[in-house]
């Protein structure tokens, strides 16, 4: 009996750790297909979130959002996994283009 119950349990714990595996692989897929989607919709000229849904498709990822904001490019990607039911598809956000300039005095560094 006692052999049975620490079979059910490593047995568990092996489901478990299969299961934090492929969210942490659906996770790392989409922060990838984000980031690439974003850069391509970026680089385009013009800008498009055409571009980047079909680079993001090509990874294997759904594009959810793309916003666009001058030659910046924002996206929201989303990546399907083997998950039980009731667990979410795997997302991630990515921006790309030109730097960010905070406001006059906005908390630089050295900026007075």
């Amino acid at each position: 009996m006692l052999v049975l119950t620490v079979v059910m349990i490593l047995a568990a714990v092996l489901a478990a750790l299969a299961l934090l595996g492929g969210a942490i692989g659906a996770r790392q897929r989409a922060a990838t297909a984000a980031d690439l989607g974003a850069l391509a919709a970026a680089g385009a000229l013009p800008p498009s979130c055409a571009v980047a849904a079909g680079v993001v498709a090509g990874n294997g990822a759904r594009l959810v959002s793309c916003t666009l904001a001058g030659s910046s490019a924002a996206v929201v990607v989303a990546v399907p996994w083997r998950r039980p039911p009731g667990l979410p598809e795997a997302f991630a956000r990515a921006r790309a283009g030109p730097p960010r300039i905070a406001s006059a005095g906005g908390g630089v560094p050295g900026g007075g």
